[in-house]
């Protein structure tokens, strides 16, 4: 893992919304969610966060701030998480198929990022369902890729759209390259993006709101275990 500085994380995301043909019980997420086939990656979840303005490796386990439930109240509580990119994944305009309007993203090449999310070992047996603000693309201009958010069933199994997302405890952010752009990276802030207005939100407090981590998306890769 390298550390550099990158620019701030203030950023407007445009966002396309969807919903899956004969979707049941419509939910909205700025991310693919939902049952995920294959079993989760084993990783070792590391005791300190990672440095902010980080350059991680596909496959690195980090430490983050997120949250998660405590099953004592059902309670959703923050606390640090493993982070893991598992895959960055180009896909293809076959992608839009799969969904009930695929013209309105013509023009588009869909890369798909999945990540999986770990609790330490000292909160396995009190929580669960650990999640974390979500990933988003760079272009090689220096601009912010769209994002694509999907109503869907949430009982729904999502893993046709999204290959090599494994189990619940898994997010896929689709993020969306326009005609003529690049993809150079998937970067992370702790800020959560406002899928009505595009802006986001979280604590600018966060050393990771001025430096975010980075993932190269130069190529298209996967983790040992996973799918690219």
């Amino acid at each position: 893992m390298t550390t550099s500085t990158t620019k701030t994380a203030l950023r407007a995301l445009l966002t396309g919304t969807i919903a899956i043909a004969a979707a049941a019980a419509l939910s909205s997420c700025s991310v693919i969610s939902g049952i995920f086939g294959d079993e989760k990656i084993e990783v070792t979840v590391p005791d300190t966060l990672v440095a902010a303005g980080s350059t991680v490796a596909v496959g690195e386990t980090i430490l983050v701030p997120g949250e998660a439930t405590n099953t004592a109240n059902s309670t959703s509580e923050p606390t640090d998480i493993g982070l893991t990119v598992t895959s960055i994944t180009e896909s293809d305009a076959s992608f839009f198929d799969k969904l009930d309007n695929p013209e309105k993203f013509a023009g588009y090449t869909p890369w798909l990022v999945v990540s999986q999310f770990d609790l330490p070992t000292s909160l396995q047996e009190t929580h669960e369902k650990p999640t974390t603000s979500p990933l988003y693309g760079v272009l090689a201009d220096g601009s912010f890729a769209e994002f694509l958010t999907l109503n869907f069933g949430s009982s729904g199994d999502v893993s046709d759209l999204c290959p090599g997302a494994r189990s619940t405890d898994a997010a896929c952010d689709v993020i969306l390259v326009p005609a003529g752009g690049e993809l150079s990276s998937i970067e992370w802030d702790a800020q959560t993006p406002n899928t009505i207005t595009g802006m986001t939100t979280g604590d600018e407090s966060s050393p990771y709101y001025e430096a975010p981590l980075r993932w190269s998306a130069t190529t298209a890769t996967a983790a040992p275990g996973g799918d690219a």
